[in-house]
């Protein structure tokens, strides 16, 4: 089949891939420049371990990240609240911690090396057809051309998703948040190979070791504590002034030009997942709040469960029961996730009432 994905994440990446290894020509359009990754690093537990390693990209992903034999979880005055061992269990893999750019990085030379043609810069404008019995899907790209595909994936996130306006509608939660990302160049031998999660009143900073020496950060706080002019740095020190230190001396740590604010939506779950030769993927299909760290392992997960229904034939038929067969894989486990993300957004945050 031809596909066109949109977009040069995890998911978009995972699925031009594992669609281009069997047999598929795929072309991908991102609107960003290459090099240019949303995100600060991510956690690859064992299921995402395992579809890289089927994608043959482990081996080039692990020597960058560092391996994660725990969490711990503490209050600001140092009083734990949970300890977690990500060791045995019975996993194939190890959990590893990486850089979203060193992964993405890998990810696209992957691509590369498998004939996909990649776009960058180049948005999706929009879908101009969801095509349908014997009519392809026609995407309109930012440069004025007009792309014809048996299959188009919207991989193309949770806020602005050209496809998924397409396929569900606006579906956006505000869940009245902020969060700043970022990764420092150091502080990993401090933290070893265990990643800390302090909790304040409504505000949450979350540590990674992620290889190299560096760390990567989430500092998250309710959006009513966030003053609109003060600087980031002393809005996320005077919420979180944790006794050890270890917020000062992220932050210090941290280049101005490293930091990135986001205010946090996710989905209501419940929607489409796909319409006529449209479908979607990762965060454009079931976005969740960051708070459970399981965002890339669900991308990777839907990449691989619909690459490997999808059939060789473009038959409308067949192409509309391989997609329902892959939202009827995916779409409980994507469901319990957002509301897992969401109760832990309560336990800290409080509810959504009071933000």
């Amino acid at each position: 089949m031809k596909i066109a994905v949109v977009g040069a994440g995890i998911a978009g990446l995972a699925c031009a891939i594992a669609m281009a290894d069997r047999g598929h020509a795929v072309d991908l359009a991102e609107r960003r420049p290459e090099g240019r990754s949303e995100g600060a690093g991510v956690i690859l537990w064992d299921r995402a371990c395992r579809v890289l390693d089927g994608l043959g990209l482990l081996d080039s992903v692990a020597p960058r990240a560092e391996v994660l034999h725990g969490l711990v979880r503490r209050q600001l005055d140092g009083a734990a609240i949970d300890t977690f061992d990500f060791r045995g269990g019975g996993n194939a893999f190890a959990a590893l911690a990486v850089r979203r750019v060193h992964l993405v990085d890998a990810m696209t030379a992957a691509a590369r090396q498998r004939g996909v043609t990649l776009a960058f810069d180049l948005p999706a404008v929009s879908v101009l057809a969801e095509g349908g019995v014997d009519a392809p899907a026609v995407l309109a790209l930012g440069d004025g051309r007009r792309v014809e595909a048996d299959l188009v994936v919207g991989a193309d996130g949770r806020m602005n998703s050209v496809v998924g306006a397409r396929v569900r509608g606006i579906a956006r939660v505000d869940q009245g948040l902020v969060t700043w990302v970022a990764s420092a160049p150091s502080l990993g031998d401090r933290l070893g190979q265990v990643a800390v999660d302090l909790w304040g009143p409504g505000a949450r900073l979350g540590v990674v070791p992620c290889g190299g020496g560096g760390v990567y950060w989430a500092a998250t706080a309710r959006a009513d504590l966030v003053p609109a002019t003060r600087p980031w740095r002393e809005t996320v020190q005077s919420l979180l002034p944790g006794r050890d230190g270890l917020v000062r001396d992220v932050l210090a740590a941290t280049p101005e030009d490293a930091v990135h604010r986001h205010d946090l939506f996710d989905l209501e779950p419940g929607g489409p997942w796909h319409l006529g030769r449209l479908v979607l993927v990762g965060d454009a299909a079931h976005a969740s709040l960051p708070t459970t760290g399981q965002g890339a392992a669900e991308a990777l997960m839907d990449a691989s469960t619909l690459a490997g229904l999808l059939p060789r034939s473009p038959a409308f038929e067949t192409l509309n029961d391989a997609l329902g067969r892959y939202v009827g894989a995916r779409e409980a486990a994507a469901r319990a996730g957002v509301f897992a993300a969401r109760e832990v957004a309560r336990r800290v945050f409080g509810p959504p009432s009071a933000r």
